[in-house]
């Protein structure tokens, strides 16, 4: 075998495993969307029968190391008074994105306890879009899919914002909607 192709095959070889090792993202697409029981708060102790609903996008096509997409979250049933009256209702940019297990990753370390492994992790920054609570912020989302068609369990959402209008929000609980993989289109 001439040392060209041997160079070709120990790359092939080992590229999968130097992108782990390295921390590299693998370009792909992930994105869901779906609803989750409304968040519980002190004003609203029953169970609600309202929903949360969110839609998702991160993408870190072409090059694996940008990420870039959408998040929109909305639970009109959160109310803490007249002051935040409409729920948190937020658009915003996804600005990581991680399937955990991912060392790298302080968002993997976040949800594990509650999700196992593995599930997706999301950051974002958000706009409020709610009239009666303007601002910005930032947050994270986990969700682990746990399998498709009637007989798999419910997946699970977590919701979590750090800072801005709606700090403190967190919502968790069995969803009903999809989360899915994409390979980047060339």
């Amino acid at each position: 075998m001439n040392t060209k192709c041997l160079t070709f095959f120990i790359t092939i070889l080992t590229l999968p495993l130097l992108t782990v090792i390295s921390g590299c993202a693998v370009p792909r697409e992930v994105t869901g969307g779906g609803t989750l029981p409304a968040a519980y708060t002190y004003r609203n102790q029953e169970s609600s029968e309202g929903k949360a609903s969110f839609e998702f996008g991160g993408s870190s096509c072409p090059d694996g190391k940008t990420v870039r997409g959408h998040f929109r979250y909305h639970d009109k049933n959160w109310d803490l008074g007249k002051e935040l009256q409409g729920g948190a209702k937020m658009n915003g940019k996804v600005i990581e994105a991680f399937k955990c297990p991912d060392k790298r990753s302080l968002l993997c370390r976040e949800c594990y306890g509650l999700m196992g492994l593995p599930f997706y992790a999301v950051k974002f920054s958000y706009q409020s879009i709610n009239p009666n609570a303007r601002g910005e912020g930032y947050g994270f989302a986990c969700f682990k899919e746990k399998g498709e068609g009637a007989k798999a369990e419910a997946d699970l959402a977590w919701i979590q914002v750090d800072s801005g209008p709606f700090v403190g929000y967190f919502n968790y609980g069995e969803m009903q909607g999809n989360i899915q993989t994409h390979e980047c289109n060339e």
